[in-house]
C-alpha cells in the first residue's frame, strides 16, 4: 500500500516560490546528468576519464546556490 498526501497551497506567492525552487533544483539535476553523460561519452570513445563521485559533483555545483536563490544544502542533496 502506498500512502499519498495531497496538499492545496493557498496564496500565489507560495506557489511562485515553490515553482522557483523546483526550477532551480531541476537545473542542478540536469547539469549533473549532463556532466555524467559527457563523461560516459568520453569513456566510450576510449578516454580514461573516471566517473565523478558525489564530492566532485558538489565541487562543480558549489557556488550555484547563490545564483539560483536556493539553500546550499538543497544543491548538495540533489
Amino acid at each position: 500500500m502506498v500512502l499519498t498526501y495531497k496538499y492545496r497551497l493557498k496564496g500565489k506567492r507560495t506557489v511562485r516560490v515553490l515553482r522557483r525552487h523546483a526550477f532551480a533544483v531541476n537545473q542542478v539535476w540536469n547539469y549533473c546528468t549532463a556532466v555524467q553523460r559527457e563523461t560516459q561519452h568520453r569513456w566510450k570513445l576510449g578516454s580514461t576519464a573516471s566517473w565523478l563521485n558525489r564530492y566532485d559533483l558538489q565541487a562543480l555545483t558549489k557556488e550555484t546556490s547563490k545564483d539560483l536563490g536556493v539553500h546550499a544544502q538543497t544543491v548538495q542533496v540533489v
